[in-house]
């Protein structure tokens, strides 16, 4: 979409579900529920964990369906990205020093996009094994694999239909 597009106001539908599935994804990701039960600690570093976990298993679901389900990975990235940004300058982070953390976070988050990946192709000691080494699930992390390996399933039944309209209904902590 160019630059007089956007001005016109003409919309990029890809762009549009990615920014309605980033804020449905963001909302599962900050479910209190999921923070209670020490699957993360509530801070900056386990918000972004979290966010990034449902954000891989969303970008799973959307490569799998090809074709515009990657244009929409794609963009559902980028606006994962814009709100981090977003929150390192709530946080009063300086211009100078974004770029190096958002890098940092990019690194972090697919890192953790591709062990999970590879991990939801063999079995739940793997997922595991991932979230660990990746600083989650602390208190219960066998409980936060049965979670990602069902969150997986649901995402995965979805029809690209229901993905579209963001018809997202996360499964319960």
């Amino acid at each position: 979409m160019s630059f007089l597009d956007r001005l016109l106001g003409k919309a990029d539908p890809h762009r549009e579900i990615a920014r309605r599935l980033t804020d449905s994804t963001i909302a599962a990701a900050r479910r209190p529920e999921l923070y209670l039960a020490g699957y993360a600690k509530d801070d900056f570093d386990g918000r972004f964990l979290m966010v990034a976990l449902h954000g891989a298993l969303v970008m799973r679901r959307l490569k799998a369906l090809g074709g515009d389900g990657l244009v929409i990975s794609e963009k559902l990235g980028e606006a994962l990205f814009d709100r981090f940004d977003y929150a390192y300058r709530e946080e009063g982070v300086g211009d100078a020093s974004i770029a190096r953390k958002i890098r940092k976070l990019g690194e972090l988050y697919y890192g953790l996009a591709r062990a999970l990946d590879d991990a939801l192709g063999t079995d739940r000691s793997a997922v595991t094994e991932v979230l660990v080494r990746n600083g989650l699930g602390a208190d219960d992390p066998d409980g936060l694999a049965n979670l990602v390996a069902e969150t997986d399933c649901y995402l995965r039944a979805l029809s690209e239909a229901d993905i579209r309209a963001v018809r997202v209904n996360w499964p319960q902590v």
